[in-house]
């Protein structure tokens, strides 16, 4: 590849990276999602998802997937 072809391609990756970072910030030591309302959202690691979302749905008396997943949107 040539080199110049190379350096845009790199260019434009970064552009969509810087993109796509400005949708987040960090706070006290938090990674958060903004959003356009000021709801912003806490980004929880991978393997912290499953359990959360056990144990919402365990609190909310088993109501299932769709009230379970609207109370942790919000």
């Amino acid at each position: 590849m040539n080199p110049l072809q190379r350096d845009k391609m790199e260019t434009e990756e970064l552009k969509v990276l810087i993109r796509k970072a400005s949708g987040f910030f960090i706070a006290d030591g938090q990674l958060w999602k903004k959003d356009s309302r000021a709801k912003h959202k806490l980004v929880i690691d991978e393997e912290k998802q499953l359990d959360l979302l056990r144990q919402a749905h365990d609190d909310l008396g088993h109501k299932g997937v769709f009230i379970t997943r609207t109370q942790i949107l919000e």
